[in-house]
């Protein structure tokens, strides 16, 4: 597992939010993370989009989705399906533009 530190794409750091327990967040882009830490005592994988308050400060959004330890490994047994399906439709979306 990566070791935490700020600001770097695709690697772990400290949460800046005041949530329970103590999160490790991987940034995704700019403004979307992925978190793994717990909510009301039980552990939580999060992606989610934050936004700057007046303060310049990250702050989670709306928009994200919570999963529990079920769903997040069930999410990960689906990743080779999804993988799979991305490439059919890439590849048949590269077939039509062809045939235009």
């Amino acid at each position: 597992m990566p070791k935490p530190s700020r600001g770097s794409k695709g690697k772990a750091s400290d949460s800046d939010s005041k949530g329970e327990g103590s999160d490790v967040r991987f940034q995704l882009s700019n403004n979307r993370f992925v978190s793994v830490g717990s909510f009301k005592g039980r552990l939580r994988v999060d992606i989610r989009e934050f936004w700057i308050n007046d303060k310049g400060e990250k702050c989670p959004g709306k928009k994200g989705l919570s999963l529990n330890l079920d769903e997040w490994k069930k999410f990960k047994d689906c990743i080779d399906d999804v993988d799979a399906a991305l490439k059919k439709l890439d590849s048949d979306a590269s077939e039509s533009e062809e045939d235009d």
